[in-house]
């Protein structure tokens, strides 16, 4: 099937960390700049439209990524997968339309949320493409496509800003860069990759695709929800500037966010392979690795942000965000646990159990939206962080708790069909 010599593990996981640092280092540098360039007004709008792309962005993804990489008996054609992602992403600008006009915000506002949802869309076919390099075991091209990507996209938002001081047509600028790249580069990898051009109109497994599927998109849905919804409710309760102030404060711990996807992506394939060859020795020993180094790396974490914060965030905003420093805090720590969530949700998505990751995470959301109501006015942003922590431990304790259960179901099985 695939036209090009496969790389190895530790090569994989080299250039997804290399392309996964430029392009999320870029991406963060925007939400600097802006503060920088235009002010904590025209961040806080950013934030919004960050904010409820990546929301939308979940309909137009339909969370089909991780099902993608780890469908290992490709039950699903690359066609197929293509031709879905367009129904998905039709769909999920419409929603972005209806939600803008649905809670009126500004004529701006709304300007601006709708182009980064275009930005967004192209993203989304392109992670389309880059599961199918994964499956191939060509990470180096998603590396490449993410440098690309990511210095292009930070040099169009520096140049668009600092000249046009308007936050909507610089969005613009990076949305035509960004499909120029996709059409250029990604498209030339992928077709190489395939040894053909993607064939969308012979495929006809979109329904199937989609029905299979629509648990890992209301599972992908809710999981964004729950970081996304203390943001919305801090712009509906306190205002642009405040939600402006906490993005701003709480962007450069992408980087841990950044780390924990640049060293999971590539580990879903081998986690994928160990379960469906029912190897649960080794599946066991790598995910208790796995688990023991997210901790470790999270309390390291912690201690540096604890020492260097401060005078980082004095550097990057000036004197006055300081006052912000016990909020920066429990943000670390919200951070750590997001990815220790991000990680089980691989391991339910792996072991097929995507009911319960809908019902999982969407109670989590329901939670969220809830406890956001009531600290968020008492405390201000902090609230956020509050209802974060709460939400982020019971769901980490009852998913292992799950988790084991379902582990010791599938050994057992192993176990009365092998004989061992």
């Amino acid at each position: 099937m695939h036209g090009t010599k496969e790389l190895g593990v530790k090569e994989n996981v080299i250039w997804n960390a290399i392309g996964n640092i430029v392009y999320w280092g870029c991406s963060w540098l925007t939400t600097i700049l802006v503060v920088r360039l235009s002010g904590y007004s025209d961040a806080g709008v950013l934030a919004l439209a960050m904010s409820i792309c990546s929301s939308v962005y979940c309909i137009s993804a339909y969370g089909v990524y991780n099902f993608q990489v780890s469908d290992i008996k490709e039950e699903y054609s690359s066609d197929s997968y293509m031709s879905t992602r367009i129904i998905t992403a039709i769909l999920g600008l419409l929603v972005c339309v209806c939600l803008c006009f649905a809670r009126r915000y500004s004529l701006y506002q709304t300007g601006c949320i709708l182009i980064y949802m275009l930005y967004k869309t192209v993203e989304c076919f392109v992670n389309v493409i880059q599961a199918e390099e994964q499956k191939s075991n060509r990470m180096d091209l998603v590396g490449k496509s993410y440098i690309i990507r990511g210095l292009g996209g930070l040099l169009c938002f520096i140049l668009g800003l600092y000249y046009t001081k308007n936050l909507l047509f610089t969005l613009f600028y990076m949305v035509v860069y960004s499909f120029a790249v996709y059409c250029i580069y990604d498209l030339k990898m992928i077709h190489r990759i395939l040894g053909r051009k993607y064939n969308l109109l012979h495929s006809s497994s979109n329904k199937q695709l989609l029905i299979t599927c629509f648990p890992m998109a209301l599972y992908w849905l809710f999981n964004t929800l729950i970081p996304t919804i203390p943001k919305l409710c801090i712009e509906a309760i306190k205002g642009d500037t405040s939600l402006g102030y906490y993005s701003s404060i709480s962007s450069p711990l992408l980087v841990i966010t950044m780390a924990a996807n640049f060293i999971l992506t590539p580990l879903i394939s081998p986690l994928a392979i160990y379960f469906s060859m029912g190897r649960y020795k080794k599946l066991r020993k790598s995910i208790l690795t796995i688990l023991m180094g997210m901790i470790i790396c999270g309390c390291i974490c912690y201690i540096i942000g604890r020492g260097f914060s401060p005078f980082f965030l004095k550097l990057l905003y000036g004197e006055e965000i300081l006052q912000y420093m016990p909020v920066v805090y429990n943000i670390i720590i919200v951070t750590v646990l997001s990815t220790i969530v991000s990680f089980l949700n691989i391991l339910f998505t792996i072991f097929r159990k995507l009911v319960m990751l809908v019902i999982i995470n969407g109670g989590a959301a329901i939670i969220t939206l809830i406890l956001c109501c009531f600290f968020i006015p008492r405390y201000d942003i902090q609230g956020a962080n509050y209802a974060l922590l709460f939400v982020y431990l019971i769901q980490i304790l009852y998913m292992i708790w799950m988790f084991i259960r379902f582990y010791i179901d599938w050994q057992r099985s192993s176990v009365n069909k092998t004989g061992k």
